[in-house]
């Protein structure tokens, strides 16, 4: 897989509407000049059942850690785990910060979430080995 690199200054325009086109025109520009007919915009939401298991080991992680459990939705962002979760395995989601702003230019993280969700991943990961032994040592 190659990486394509742009630089501020090639990115002209005046509004983000306008630059976030600009920036899409110059990778199509980039990626046809190197053979690809077309660039994939496909960034769906994730959702996972709540009876997956990895849902309820986050759950109970969360609960261990932050004392609630958490609601459950959908991540209306694009994550990579939505393509995790199309290969059918089963992925789910937990992180600090307000989704309104995950993944944008406003995107932001209290540094009290952040060691508290720090916490949470590593119950989870602890959780995971014990509950899934023999890929643990995979």
């Amino acid at each position: 897989m190659g990486l394509i690199g742009f630089t501020r200054k090639l990115i002209q325009t005046p509004s983000l509407s306008m630059q976030e086109e600009e920036v899409a025109n110059l990778v199509a520009k980039k990626m046809r000049e190197i053979g690809f007919d077309a660039v994939d915009k496909d960034f769906p939401p994730l959702y996972c059942p709540e009876d997956e298991h990895i849902v309820e080991i986050i759950q109970k992680a969360r609960e261990a850690v932050l004392g609630a459990r958490g609601d459950l939705s959908t991540w209306k962002f694009g994550v990579d785990g939505t393509f995790t979760q199309r290969t059918g395995i089963p992925c789910a989601g937990f992180g600090p910060g307000d989704e309104r702003f995950a993944h944008t230019p406003e995107d932001h993280v209290p540094i009290a979430d952040l060691f508290a969700s720090c916490e949470v991943y590593a119950e989870i990961i602890r959780s995971a080995c014990v509950s899934y032994p023999d890929s643990a040592t995979a």
